[in-house]
């Protein structure tokens, strides 16, 4: 079935309302609220990418795709089965958080906290 514009954001706005209600997801009023036909286009087709975070952090996606790319694609490759290897993985975890603390990107704290757990689990494992 081909579903209108109006029927897709109707159903991404009650299931997104089921989720918030449930606990699922918490996303701060008058973050990424559709104003504009762009917006819901936006919303409708990336959502999942970036309505975690501040409309002003909408960038914060690429860096973290970009970060994951080094650490899988391109660490493997350089320095291989040696000790700078570990080193530069630690050196870029350790640059993620450091340019999350200073940007905080993330539009509920709590998504914030834990993506700083996570980051330092991953140090802690490369140390």
């Amino acid at each position: 079935r081909n579903y209108t514009r109006e029927e897709l954001m109707g159903m991404l706005e009650r299931q997104s309302r089921m989720m918030k209600a449930t606990g699922d997801i918490h996303v701060e009023e008058g973050q990424w609220n559709g104003d504009t036909a762009d917006e819901r286009v936006a919303i409708m087709r990336l959502g999942f990418l970036f309505l975690s975070y501040r409309t002003d952090c909408w960038w914060f996606e690429m860096v973290e795709m970009f970060r994951k790319l080094i650490i899988v694609g391109v660490l493997v490759f350089v320095y291989e089965g040696t000790a700078s290897q570990i080193a530069t993985g630690f050196a870029i975890t350790f640059l993620s958080v450091v340019i999350l603390l200073i940007s905080r990107p993330y539009a509920d704290p709590v998504l914030e906290i834990l993506y700083v757990y996570a980051l330092t689990v991953q140090m802690i494992t490369l140390f």
